[in-house]
């Protein structure tokens, strides 16, 4: 009995002892967490304790997953897999802080928790399993896309009197986060609206327009674009320009299709020049006294004129081409920022060899209503400089931050990638035949100089996918007409016809490059007209006549 009760004792004291520790272990969910909005690729951080953790005798598995109701265990991310992968080999889980690494874009957009469930299990000796589920207490937001845009006005096919001169733009979005919206009028450049949700298009002209807005969120992520269609009609009874009359507010400024150009306007247009009207157009000796004198404008002489309220002129400052290879030391310091891997570094140095690029700079200053603003423009050339084509071909650019703090500052209509917000991005061109060259565009909105322009290192080609190139050696001409001359140029057939007559078979010749019968004329009578007939005869006889009796 005294053996018995020793026994119970000694089982009870075991069961204590795995009671405890159990309770000594414990995770607790780190990243993310409530003040966490993600996109792309995001770190999981969670922190494991375990006091009676012995690495000889014991193994730690994890399952992550992602749900909509805390402690749902709803999509795992990750299920029953050692916890060394993401701990560190050498873990004893007295306190270790373990992450893992996953794309968030293949799951919906929407509030979510994490849920954690750890395992510790004895691989050795007596069976002891330590099961502990814990979730985390925030709730964190995926957001991977921005919503689609509604436009409000115009209603597509809209018709406008052209008296109103003007159009308000207004759109609605259900984003909470919108960072900018982005307008812009028919193939005219895009504007930064702010977070506005209306903008005026003024100084209309007749005929059909279309309108633009996209969204791009705090993220950086861009909407889709939306977009209406309008047209600007003659109606009304005010001045319409365009519809031959000058009449109304319209001058030869406004509107030089109805108005012609009036000297002492102090507008210069038209044929007036500081030759026909100095009052407008001239005297040029006097630009640049810091006073807008007679015969000055803003046309004529920006620097001591004013713009007239409401118009809006457009300049270019300053344009600038740029061309050269990156040095591989630039190649290898701009993708190991990126955190490319060697394999792609030696792929761009590979790409090198069949590629070229140069840059176009181009910038523009917009005045209106005497305030000055400024879009710089910068357009990548990328050629293919080999004769195989091409397909997915990676555009690496590196743009300076004294030109822009981060990528989310560019506008393109280019798929593009940011490797790095500094800004590093990557533009994507679909095809690229052997010897084509393609143009990428990016927009800021600021002012660059040519102090700037000099930061620029030299874009590369990153990495393409060779596609299966057509030549002349993979090409059949052969027409199998007799009447050609077949041949290939630069991966072209070429079937030529032979002139006319050339001999194609027996009796047979070329006509208009096709091989038929030969024809032979024939002196026939048709319905007794012997007519040629009779006159060959008469032509045979004078001649014998002749020969008879004047050479006898």
């Amino acid at each position: 009995m005294k053996n018995m009760q020793k026994a119970l004792l000694l089982y009870i004291s075991f069961v204590l002892m795995l009671a405890f520790a159990i309770a000594a272990h414990t995770t607790t969910a780190i990243q993310p967490n409530d003040s966490n909005r993600l996109a792309g690729t995001v770190g999981v951080q969670w922190n494991v304790v375990d006091g009676n953790f012995v690495a000889a005798t014991h193994d730690v598995n994890i399952s992550i997953a992602i749900s909509t109701t805390q402690g749902a265990f709803t999509t795992y991310i990750i299920q029953d897999v050692n916890a060394d992968t993401y701990c560190g080999g050498t873990a004893n889980y007295a306190d270790v802080n373990c992450t893992y690494t996953f794309n968030t874009t293949a799951i919906a957009d929407g509030n979510y928790f994490l849920d954690f469930n750890i395992t510790t299990f004895a691989t050795a000796g007596p069976l002891d399993q330590n099961s502990v589920t814990d979730s985390s207490d925030s709730n964190f937001q995926i957001d991977n896309s921005v919503s689609a845009l509604t436009i409000t006005n115009p209603s597509n096919n809209l018709s406008l009197p052209i008296n109103t001169f003007s159009l308000v733009f207004t759109y609605t979005s259900s984003e909470i986060d919108i960072a900018a919206y982005y307008v812009w009028i028919d193939s005219q450049a895009e504007i930064n609206n702010g977070t506005s949700t209306s903008y005026t298009f003024s100084s209309l002209s007749a005929g059909n327009h279309i309108v633009y807005v996209k969204a791009m969120d705090t993220l950086d992520n861009n909407s889709a674009t939306a977009s209406a269609n309008f047209s600007v009609t003659y109606s009304g009874g005010g001045p319409s320009c365009g519809d031959g009359s000058c009449n109304g507010t319209e001058t030869s400024a406004t509107c030089p299709n109805d108005c012609s150009a009036v000297c002492g306007d102090g507008v210069c247009t038209g044929t007036e020049s500081v030759d026909n009207c100095s009052a407008d157009c001239g005297p040029s000796q006097v630009c640049g006294n810091g006073v807008c004198d007679a015969g000055e404008n803003f046309n004529n002489c920006s620097t001591d004129c004013e713009a007239p309220k409401g118009q809006i002129v457009r300049e270019t400052v300053l344009s600038r081409e740029t061309k050269g290879k990156p040095t591989p030391e630039d190649i290898t310091r701009i993708l190991t920022a990126a955190g490319a891997s060697q394999n792609a570094i030696d792929k761009a140095s590979e790409a090198l060899s069949k590629t070229s690029t140069r840059r176009n700079f181009e910038v523009v200053k917009q005045t209106t209503d005497g305030k000055d603003s400024y879009t710089t423009t910068i357009e990548i050339i990328v050629e293919n400089t080999s004769e195989t084509n091409m397909k997915n071909v990676k555009v690496i650019e590196e743009i300076p931050k004294q030109v822009v703090a981060d990528a989310g500052k560019i506008r393109t209509a280019t798929a593009f990638n940011v490797l790095k917000q500094d800004p590093i991005v990557e533009f994507t061109v679909s095809s690229l035949a052997g010897g084509e060259s393609k143009s990428i565009k990016y927009t800021i909105d600021d002012e660059t100089t040519e102090e700037e322009i000099a930061k620029y290192s030299n874009a590369f080609v990153a990495e393409f996918a060779e596609d299966e190139a057509v030549s002349c050696d993979t090409l059949n001409c052969n027409d199998n007409n007799s009447c050609t001359n077949d041949s290939c140029e630069n991966a072209r057939c070429l079937n030529i016809p032979k002139p006319n007559g050339e001999n194609c078979g027996i009796g047979l010749v070329c006509d208009n490059g096709q091989c038929v019968n030969e024809q032979i004329q024939e002196i026939t009578s048709e319905g007794g007209d012997n007519t040629i007939l009779i006159a060959g005869i008469i032509v045979v006889v004078l001649a014998g006549a002749y020969f008879f009796f004047f050479r006898k």
